[in-house]
């Protein structure tokens, strides 16, 4: 691919004008790191347990529609942040090489 053009001045006597062009010929693949829930390793047991004590007749009685989900989620959230292990996972970022100059 042609990333740059530029006219340059003839050659010689020639009327004719030179041109530099600069490709890019590959990728460079940069490997970045990134954090991931790996939930195949998540202790279900506890948060079945966990979710069975919760009295939810008893939390939900006095909430309206969003104070129950907003509940909910928090609970949810809380036992996936205590039981769910984090995993490492790299990730392919690619980024331009250095392209050729190349006079015609």
């Amino acid at each position: 691919m042609i990333e740059n053009i530029e006219y340059l001045p003839p050659l010689a006597k020639s009327d004719n004008v030179c041109l530099a062009l600069h490709y890019v010929l590959g990728e460079l693949i940069r490997e970045e790191s990134f954090q991931k829930l790996n939930y195949w390793k998540a202790d279900y047991d506890t948060v079945n347990t966990e979710l069975s004590s919760v009295n939810w007749n008893a939390e939900f009685e006095l909430r309206n529609c969003n104070q129950m989900w907003e509940f909910f989620r928090e609970k949810i959230h809380t036992l996936v942040h205590q039981h769910v292990p984090i995993k490492k996972e790299k990730r392919n970022a690619q980024e331009k090489t250095i392209g050729l100059l190349k006079v015609l």
